[in-house]
């Protein structure tokens, strides 16, 4: 995907900083990785710059674990409240036939 452009406020940044230094090392403004996306991809839109997208993205451009969780209930998994799955049964083949979990009581 092509880059996400720099937010204002760090191209503002990076303006008012020149050529700072700190004990000798010039000071840059990065990116970093945060898995948003920068175009429409797999059915969520690109990132439209909300600036609240932690811990969820708003409108579903940042991937996260509800990215996933939708895509199995929509393929007949079962999601199961307040449990941890502690093993998964793998067939021959190497596809999940069985998953062990536990409740948050027991």
């Amino acid at each position: 995907m092509p880059k996400i452009a720099q937010a204002y406020g760090d191209r503002k940044l990076v303006k008012a900083l020149g050529n700072t230094k700190f004990d000798g090392v010039p000071i840059r403004v990065i990116g970093l990785p945060q898995a948003r996306n920068s175009a429409p991809y797999d059915g969520r839109p690109a990132c439209r710059g909300n600036k609240n997208c932690i811990p969820i993205c708003p409108i579903q451009a940042k991937c996260d674990a509800t990215v996933h969780v939708r895509k199995a209930i929509k393929n007949k998994a079962v999601l199961i409240a307040q449990a941890v799955v502690t093993e998964l049964g793998v067939d021959a083949n190497g596809s999940v036939n069985a998953v062990v979990y536990k409740t948050w009581d027991g």
